[in-house]
């Protein structure tokens, strides 16, 4: 004799086997329901983080890339000092007066106005202070090289603008100096300084380091991208993206412009005799 439940919730009778039968089917369709669901879930935050693994290394290597390109369009910036650097070289130190006042006048401005070198340090600050990035690379071989990049990038910029703050700071000691030279041409005072001299003439060393530095992190992109998977053609559309946006943007604004503000001079009405001194 069959024993039979009253059972509620299925709103009907069952046996022991059909019970059973029942309850596991129920058991079985919410165990797949949380299987599909925390699946699912899991399968998602793989995709972000295979994502945010790909933006990160894009990041990068799009910050080694562009800095690459800074120091190929410095050391283009460089080579026509350069150029003009051998020419005031190549001038014979006792007849520098003989010189145009004019073309000296330009030639020695030329060499001593160097550019700045700077580079975004977005990505490595963003790369540096993050665990979580670090942890989701999952390559340490690549984390490392980034690290060292950054390092040598940093150190490229430090080396080079030391010599151009250093170089500058000796014009200024010479121009504090102008007695010790003869003549009164600030600029001719200048190429009787051996020591501008020998500044002027480190250029074309500066462009040979500039264009190794720039090939090297270059040469490091290209292993990295084997190491992470990532093609050059997708950093170079990353860099050049980041490029098109600063382009785009609106200037920053200079402290500099703001120093002088501009006079009303019809708010000067009633102080005879201002106007004239301000316009002399």
């Amino acid at each position: 004799m069959n024993i039979k439940f009253k059972m509620p919730k299925f709103r009907r009778t069952l046996t022991n086997r059909s019970m059973w039968k029942e309850l596991l089917l129920t058991f079985l369709g919410t165990t797949i329901s949380i299987v599909l669901t925390f699946g699912t879930a899991h399968l998602l935050d793989m995709r972000q983080r295979t994502k945010d693994r790909e933006m990160s290394a894009l990041m990068v290597m799009g910050n080694v890339e562009r800095f690459a390109r800074v120091l190929d369009d410095l050391a283009d910036d460089l080579t026509q000092r350069d150029t003009i650097a051998t020419w005031l070289l190549g001038l014979p130190v006792d007849s520098l007066e003989k010189v145009p006042f004019h073309e000296m006048s330009n030639a020695v401005n030329s060499v001593i106005s160097f550019p700045l070198l700077s580079h975004d340090r977005t990505a490595e600050n963003i790369f540096s202070n993050s665990i979580e990035t670090w942890k989701n690379m999952g390559n340490f071989n690549f984390i490392d090289r980034v690290g060292q990049n950054f390092d040598e990038m940093n150190d490229c910029e430090n080396s080079y603008n030391d010599f151009i703050n250093g170089a500058a700071k000796h014009v200024d000691w010479i121009k504090r100096h102008s007695s010790d030279y003869p003549g009164n041409n600030i600029c001719m005072k200048c190429m009787l300084d051996e020591e501008f001299r020998d500044n002027i003439g480190e250029i074309h060393g500066w462009i040979c380091y500039l264009r190794f530095m720039a090939a090297s992190f270059r040469y490091s992109n290209a292993r990295s991208m084997e190491m992470i998977g990532i093609s050059e053609e997708d950093v170079m559309k990353f860099a050049d993206s980041h490029n098109q946006a600063s382009a785009t943007a609106p200037p920053e604004p200079l402290y500099k412009t703001f120093i002088t503000p501009t006079l009303k001079f019809d708010s000067l009405s009633t102080m005879p005799g201002l106007i004239d001194r301000l316009m002399y």
